[in-house]
């Protein structure tokens, strides 16, 4: 018995003789096409589609600049009182640091009452359906309690207080992240 082992080895022993011994060959995996695809490309896949910039969510007319001279709104508006410029998002700018977010807090506490006419906005895109309906729904809770271009009661400085504070909480909140990918 052990004579036929040593008989198998001794005839793979010939077998292998003057072939170099090493790791197998490897050949690259390609993948067998159909025939009708041989000697025709594959088509590219389609260009992915850009999401909308802020500034076509926000609904800002193309034409305005937040560096005019005139210092006016997107929607024409002069600056509210307190603010130093525009963002390039439309909103007021008040300014860095604590001075700013003070002077930003003061103006839109004493600000007029200005109550938007609809709280869904009749057109645009779905999204800007969605942030013009959020910003509309909190322009109508932030101006509760007075006549429309009135004088400011109480019930609305408790409002627009209420409003300033989960605004500043938000905002603290998200100050981290906004620091992590400037």
């Amino acid at each position: 018995m052990a004579d036929l082992g040593r008989g198998l080895l001794l005839k793979r022993a010939a077998q292998l003789r003057g072939h170099q011994l090493g790791p197998p060959e490897v050949r690259p995996w390609r993948p067998r096409l159909p025939e009708g695809w041989r000697g025709t490309s594959v088509p590219a896949a389609p260009a992915p589609q850009q999401p909308p910039s802020p500034q076509d969510l926000m609904n800002l007319p193309a034409s305005w600049d937040y560096k005019n001279l005139d210092n006016l709104g997107p929607r024409g508006e002069q600056l509210p009182r307190g603010a130093v410029s525009w963002t390039p998002h439309g909103m007021p700018y008040y300014g860095d640091g604590l001075q700013g977010w003070w002077n930003g807090t003061v103006s839109r506490l004493t600000a007029p009452i200005d109550r938007p006419d609809r709280i869904i906005p009749d057109d645009g895109t779905f999204w800007q359906k969605v942030i013009g309906t959020v910003q509309n729904a909190s322009d109508y809770v932030q101006n509760m309690g007075g006549e429309e271009g009135g004088v400011v009661t109480p019930l609305a400085y408790a409002t627009r207080a209420a409003s300033e504070v989960v605004k500043t909480g938000l905002e603290a909140l998200g100050e981290p992240q906004q620091y992590r990918y400037q």
